[in-house]
């Protein structure tokens, strides 16, 4: 890892470096040496190319006049000309721009420059690092501030190198202290706007002489080595400046301010060309006083050893190779590295030694390619081998070294191991795309948004459930996705979580791009950076389908209670109903019509009678009634009711009826389904008491893909559709969430039951279908059934079969457990003049059966008793005596015990409460079948 080092200024030392380089180099050519001075040189160029710190130069308004490749770089453009004219508020945020601008504000009014401050920055491209920032400002030709330059450094890891850093800032304050070389910078027209301490060494003035004095000043003299002046357009100044290249090597005699004589200069000037400019703004000229060579030649060897010292501490890797690839040049850090003594490198060849087997002529061809043209990679990667045997990544930031005639003789390169690093960055890439991969083939919504509620993120199943795209979900506000309702109550749990508080997954409703509401559990977790907290990752599930199931659940399980409550009530009711009807019908036979008795007795039978509508209604609710189910077409239940409803529903009300003509069929009962159209026609007539409109519409219905109407699912099938509308009052949604409850009505007392929609929801679903309501206050409602389509073709009516035949007398055995209904069915079936034998239960019936020698013709019997079921006495007697007719009876439904009493849907079955008329025409037809 390199050592990070700051000094004050040390962007001017660099090139006051380079230049005192240079300007010895040539002093050493007039010498007759001249392969040190240019060795010297190319490494010094070499050293200033390859740094790694970020140089730039502002103008006050902190627009970029120059900056080293590493600036350029760090701010994503790989050639620093581009940056000329931009500023920082092109590269960083507002707030940061502006302190930068400040700061530099600052340094120019103040004058002082900004030394080795410590920030954490934040790049372009994201990635932040501790930088070491020196700053100070630099003059025009007036000696007035007219920017900044400045230098930033990488200084994560400082404090591994902070002895490294102060030795560095101590040798690099010592070269500026020593420096022996003069340098001058003039402006386009000639005059001295700076000067080093050299500068005014060598030619005997103060800075305050120099400063403001052009090339043609008459106190200037200046002579060719023959002795005859140089003309103004012929000195090294003027020539830069006129041909905007730089001159060097040029030996210059100057008269001494002080009067002791001529000094005797090495001379170069160097044009400065700002990006943009065709001509130069100034010119640096760097000079060498060569009358006292000896004392040049000792600078050049302090200087070289300092560069070299720097070179050796720095924690990079310094590696320079001939023109065929063997090392010349290695310093401690890569002797360190690669596990070598210096005197096993120095003559090696650099490819067959350090790089691995198969990469040898992949990076030696443009190394070669380099030498030859002149021009190599300025950047490449590749691997060392090590002593050892390990690999290591360098990158490498490389330079070609010329010799004294301009051809190229070698490369230096300067490296840094990035092995870790790139593990790191593998590593981390690896780690974020099975992040990714697990975000996006998740089946939950995964999210993020910042502190604002802005959303940031949604994964394939968040774009999926909402609808919206990547794009849009990046310009939404959760205010905007989050139900009204529910917004406030989001945002108090982000309040929640930013303060620490736990806070438990949640149930909130939101809106999908096309409006549908869904219903979201949501967990999620407060994002920080630094300790600070910059938004919210979250994992929503949608609950929406759950949520609708368990309401489903729930009223699916209310209504089945309510049913069986319901169809209990009704079965004892029933035996009840069954004594009262019956014994009231015998008594009205034997009493003649002008019997006081007789009109209380037929009050008695009217109330009985309503009783059992009663409790008929309560079997439909709870799907326990006896159904007869045929394939039949709605079209013609409707054509029936057609002719009693409009007498029902009265003038006031238009009666409309669309029906389907090609109308398929359905297996229900029609005697129900008319019970269900007539149900609804009152329903809707007491809905419209100014009158109105009412429409009965059939029609064939696919459905492609399974839906949900409330709570109602209907599944994807064939279906014919009745639906019955009225213009009336309309109902609220909290009361069509009861309506198809029993008891549950809106009429007033005394006007309603509240059993005709929980009779009609009762039909429709034992026969298979399901129905709902559509309503709004002030609209009318719209009740709409699906059932299932058949197939078959409903049967053609047959004739009406005539009376029966008088049945032959017999043997009827009578089992029934509720004494007062055994007693009707004896009375009524002895009036009838058959034999009766009771029984009370199952086994007193196998008993009583066994003891009677004769023919049973018939056994009634109830299908729930104590200790066995007449189902199971009736498997019993069949077994012992063949032909045996079985009828039975229950105030239960005979569908009730299909599934619990082993009951076949197609025994013959009479429903409690019955008259002794219906019992007489049921025994009478079944035994004279015989």
């Amino acid at each position: 890892m390199p050592v990070k080092f700051a000094t004050r200024t040390i962007g001017r030392a660099l090139a006051l470096a380079g230049m005192a380089a240079r300007a010895v180099a040539g002093a050493r050519v007039v010498a007759g040496s001249t392969t040190g001075g240019h060795r010297e040189r190319d490494l010094l160029r070499a050293l200033m190319d390859n740094l790694p710190d970020k140089i730039f130069f502002k103008d006050a308004n902190g627009r970029f006049l120059r900056n080293n490749l590493a600036h350029a770089v760090a701010l994503g453009a790989g050639d620093p000309a581009v940056l000329a004219g931009k500023t920082d508020f092109d590269f960083f945020a507002p707030e940061v721009a502006r302190g930068f601008f400040a700061e530099e504000q600052e340094i120019m009014a103040s004058g002082v420059p900004m030394v080795g401050k410590l920030r954490l920055t934040t790049y372009p491209d994201g990635h932040r690092e501790w930088v070491s920032v020196t700053k100070c400002p630099f003059t025009d030709s007036r000696g007035r501030i007219v920017g900044t330059i400045g230098i930033s450094r990488d200084v994560t890891e400082w404090k591994q190198a902070e002895e490294a850093l102060r030795e560095s800032e101590e040798k690099y304050r010592g070269l500026f202290e020593t420096m022996s070389q003069g340098v001058i910078y003039q402006d386009s027209s000639g005059r001295v706007v700076s000067a080093n301490p050299a500068a005014c060494r060598i030619l005997g003035s103060d800075l305050e002489e120099l400063l403001g004095r052009a090339s043609d000043d008459p106190q200037w003299r200046v002579i060719h080595e023959n002795g005859s002046p140089f003309r103004i357009d012929e000195t090294p100044l003027m020539a830069a400046l006129q041909t905007g290249e730089a001159v060097g090597g040029v030996v210059v005699g100057v008269r001494n301010a002080r009067g002791d004589g001529d000094r005797w200069l090495l001379v170069s000037s160097v044009p400065c060309l700002r990006p943009g400019e065709q001509r130069p703004s100034q010119v640096c000229t760097t000079f060498s006083d060569i009358t006292a060579l000896r004392v040049a030649e000792s600078a050049l060897r302090e200087s070289e050893r300092r560069w070299r010292e720097i070179l050796e501490h720095v924690r990079l890797a310094a590696v320079t190779l001939d023109s065929a690839g063997r090392v010349t040049f290695c310093n401690d850090f890569f002797l360190e590295l690669a596990g070598y003594r210096r005197h096993e490198v120095l003559g090696s060849d650099w490819f067959e030694m350090f790089v691995p087997a198969e990469a040898r002529g992949r990076i030696r061809a443009p190394f070669e390619d380099g030498i030859r043209s002149g021009d190599i990679p300025h950047y490449v990667e590749n691997e060392i081998v090590t002593r050892d045997g390990n690999r290591r990544l360098i990158g490498w930031n490389n330079t070609l070294l010329r010799d004294a005639q301009g051809r190229t003789a070698g490369a230096t390169s300067i490296g840094q191991d990035i092995t870790e690093r790139r593990q790191a960055e593998e590593a981390l890439r690896l780690s974020e795309e099975r992040y990714r991969s697990l975000v996006e083939n998740a089946n939950d919504i995964v999210y993020s948004h910042d502190l604002q509620g802005n959303l940031l993120s949604a994964n394939r199943a968040g774009l999926r459930t909402t609808g919206y795209t990547e794009a849009e979900v990046t310009r939404l506000n959760i205010d905007q996705v989050i139900a009204p309702e529910w917004r406030e109550r989001g945002r108090e749990n982000i309040r929640r979580r930013l303060a620490g508080v736990p806070v438990a997954p949640y149930l909130i409703d939101i809106l999908a791009k096309d409006g549908r509401r869904l219903t979201i559990e949501v967990s999620a977790h407060v994002v920080r950076r630094d300790g600070l907290p910059i938004g919210i990752e979250g994992i929503a599930r949608d609950v929406t389908e759950r949520k609708r199931l368990e309401e489903e659940l729930f009223q699916s399980q209310k209504m089945e209670a309510v049913g069986r409550l319901a169809g209990g009530v009704a079965h004892d009711f029933n035996n009840m109903l069954t004594a009262i009807l019956g014994y009231s019908d015998l008594a009205l036979q034997r009493l003649s019509p002008d019997d006081p008795l007789h009109g209380m007795l037929i009050e008695i039978q009217k109330a009985g009678e309503r009783a059992a509508s009663l409790t008929t209604q309560l079997l439909a609710f709870g799907r326990r009634q006896r159904l007869d189910p045929r394939v039949v077409n709605l079209n013609t239940v409707a054509v029936e009711c057609h002719k009693m409803l409009q007498r029902l529903i009265g003038e006031d009300i238009e009666l409309i009826s669309l029906l389907h003509p090609g109308l398929g069929a359905v297996r229900a009962d029609p005697v129900r389904m008319q019970q269900v159209i007539m149900n609804l026609a009152v329903n809707a007539r007491d809905a419209m008491p100014r009158g109105g409109r009412l429409t009965i519409t059939t029609a064939n219905q696919q459905v492609e893909k399974a839906f949900n109407r409330g709570s109602v699912r209907v599944e994807a099938g064939d279906y014919i559709m009745l639906q019955v509308s009225d213009t009336g009052e309309g109902m609220d949604e909290r009361t069509i969430a009861h309506i198809f409850e029993p008891f549950f009505t809106t009429k007033d007392v005394g006007k309603g039951t509240g059993l005709g929609l929980s009779t009609v929801y009762g039909i429709v679903k034992q026969s298979g279908g399901c129905i709902w309501a559509d309503s709004a206050p002030g609209n009318g409602a719209t009740f709409t059934m699906f059932l299932p389509r058949v197939a078959e073709a409903p049967a053609a009516e047959g004739p009406e079969c005539g009376s029966a035949q008088a049945p032959d007398r017999g043997t009827i055995l009578l089992v029934e457990d509720e004494e007062y209904v055994c007693g009707l069915a004896r009375a009524c079936l002895e009036q009838l003049g058959y034999s009766v034998i009771t029984a009370a239960d199952g086994a007193e019936a196998l008993s009583a059966a066994r003891q009677y020698r004769g023919r049973i013709h018939l056994l009634l019997t109830d299908v729930v008793m104590p200790r066995m079921t007449g189902t199971e006495l009736a498997g019993q007697l069949t077994k012992t005596r063949p032909g045996l007719k079985v009828l039975y009876m229950s105030g239960y439904s005979d569908n009730e015990f299909a599934n619990g009493a082993g009951l076949d849907l197609n025994s013959d079955f009479i429903q409690k409460p019955f008259l002794p008329a219906a019992l007489a025409a049921k025994v009478q037809g079944l035994l004279g079948e015989s």
